[in-house]
């Protein structure tokens, strides 16, 4: 309920239904990040590079409407999607078995 709620309110301060959706999922992911790792460090993480995502994409769009169809662009955004989260999937293993390692 704890990450629902702060997922929900992290939207809400957004003040806009399109970032809301956005930093609600955001939030839920952050928070799942943090629960598993009770690190907040990667939560930072995970927030930076949906910023730096979202504002390159801002920053190219007006050259990318041009150059790519929509579908194209949603096409590299669901890649990048996938290969942060694998990534991210990966340094929380790493992460979780360093501390494994280092309270035995």
């Amino acid at each position: 309920i704890a990450i629902v709620t702060s997922s929900f309110l992290f939207a809400f301060i957004h003040f806009n239904m399109a970032q809301g959706i956005n930093a609600f999922l955001l939030g839920l992911l952050a928070s799942y990040v943090f629960y598993k790792t009770k690190s907040l460090k990667y939560a930072i993480y995970v927030h930076f590079i949906n910023n730096g995502f979202v504002m390159s994409f801002g920053i190219f769009s007006d050259v990318l409407n041009k150059v790519l169809p929509q579908m194209v662009q949603y096409g590299i955004g669901m890649i990048f999607l996938v290969v942060f989260i694998c990534h991210l999937r990966f340094v929380i293993k790493k992460e979780l078995s360093d501390k494994t390692i280092v309270e035995i």
